[in-house]
């Protein structure tokens, strides 16, 4: 090999060694790590729905009274650039009165009860009568001659009372109800109330609902389930024909507050 082939090798390795130096410094330095530090994000103050805290409460944050109920955490400027397929988070959820919420109610309550009673009871008396007093007038007091012998009593009484029983009830509350928010409490809690009429020719059926429950219960489709309210009270009522076919009389009703028998 020639002294101007060499050069010639020479020269093509050092401009290849020069390219990939080149190369990777640039793809160093263009790396997210290399990136300076985002400026400029102003620190969240009290009254700011970013002043999140896991474990902290959602208080009313917003100028008509409603209450946050995604809040809104700061957006990485780092990511957004990076990324394709980057999508920003959606804007927080802000709960006010009046809105409508979606309560699924599904409550069942089961009861099982049994009970025995025995009782027995043996009375055997026997009593005799040996003095008693007349009086004489107004003011002699005088012992009583008993000509016919001393009055005597025997008797002998056996009683004998046995109860058994058994009761077992289940009761099966599922519906669906549209409410609103009546209230916000200081510390975010959400006060629901919600009333429904159904009328079927001549039966009438009314539900009523109220409640409290946390804001991070409500779903994104703003739908909450009745085992997270609390303070619950649910009241059904019905009346027409079909009621009337099993409803007990005031008679009846009477009798069995009194329990007479």
């Amino acid at each position: 090999m020639t002294k101007r082939s060499l050069a010639i090798c020479y020269s093509i390795a050092w401009t290849l060694c020069a390219v990939l130096g080149t190369g990777t410094a640039w793809a160093q330095n263009s790396s997210l790590f290399q990136l300076p530090a985002p400026q400029g994000i102003p620190a969240p103050t009290m009254n700011s729905p970013n002043n999140f805290r896991p474990g902290a409460a959602l208080v009313p944050s917003t100028p008509e009274g409603g209450t946050v109920v995604s809040p809104q955490f700061p957006q990485s400027p780092q990511l957004s650039a990076a990324s394709w397929t980057y999508a920003p988070p959606p804007p927080p959820r802000v709960l006010r009165i009046h809105d409508v919420i979606s309560i699924r109610v599904d409550e069942v309550a089961r009861m099982t009860a049994e009970g025995r009673a025995s009782q027995r009871k043996n009375i055997l008396y026997d009593a005799v009568l040996k003095d008693w007093i007349e009086l004489e007038g107004l003011k002699a007091v005088r012992k009583a001659p008993q000509s016919a012998g001393d009055p005597q009593v025997n008797g002998q009484v056996n009683e004998q009372f046995r109860a058994t029983s058994d009761l077992q009830t289940r009761e099966t509350l599922v519906f669906n109800i549209a409410g609103e928010i009546a209230d916000i409490r200081p510390n975010g809690n959400i006060v629901l109330e919600a009333h429904k009429s159904i009328t079927t020719n001549d039966n009438r059926w009314e539900i009523s609902l109220s409640g409290m429950c946390q804001a991070k219960d409500i779903g994104p489709d703003n739908l909450v389930l009745s085992k997270d309210i609390i303070v619950l009270k649910i009241d059904k009522r019905e009346s027409g024909q079909a009621r009337d076919g099993y409803r007990r009389g005031w008679f009846t009703q009477w009798a069995n507050r009194l329990q007479p028998f």
